[in-house]
């Protein structure tokens, strides 16, 4: 395909992360209607054994009702993508398509300022299986978007634009 993009390796071990900019066309048309058709929420994280409200707020959708676990608790229960809004359909066949995979869930996370944020954490959740593909879509302002992997070998620090895919 004639698609833009840049590739790293994190470790000898397979891990390797590609950036494809200008992924979504009309980013902010997208971010505008994901804003205001999502039934965002704000969940809470066990951190050292206390709980806290989550520096952003999240929304998740899934295949076959499977449950989303992190940092102690479970997300809210999942929506079927059929009933979310098209454009979430619509963006996951195109990440499935470029990829080459079909990905059974997502996880929308709206950081409303500069001062909402996720740490440094990892994707391992049983529900990825494996060796997951975790795909990642930005859009609205740039942010840093660190990379580290646990088996040692490179950092990487990439500054998504918006509408890219990681």
């Amino acid at each position: 395909s004639d698609v833009d993009l840049k590739q790293w390796a994190l470790d000898d071990q397979g891990s390797w992360v590609t950036y494809v900019p200008s992924f979504v066309p009309k980013p902010a048309a997208v971010l505008e209607e994901l804003i205001r058709d999502i039934p965002w929420g704000q969940g809470k994280v066990k951190i050292f054994g206390k709980e806290h409200l989550e520096r952003r707020l999240t929304a998740f959708y899934a295949d076959d009702g499977k449950q989303y676990r992190y940092s102690g608790g479970p997300l809210r229960s999942p929506i079927a993508f059929e009933k979310g809004p098209m454009i979430i359909r619509e963006i996951r066949n195109k990440v499935s398509k470029v990829c080459g995979q079909q990905f059974n869930c997502c996880l929308l996370n709206y950081y409303r300022d500069g001062s909402d944020n996720i740490g440094m954490h990892s994707d391992d959740e049983k529900l990825f299986g494996r060796n997951p593909s975790i795909a990642c879509i930005s859009l609205g302002a740039d942010r840093d978007f660190f990379l580290d992997s646990k088996k040692g070998g490179n950092k990487v620090r990439i500054s998504p634009r918006n509408g890219s895919l990681l």
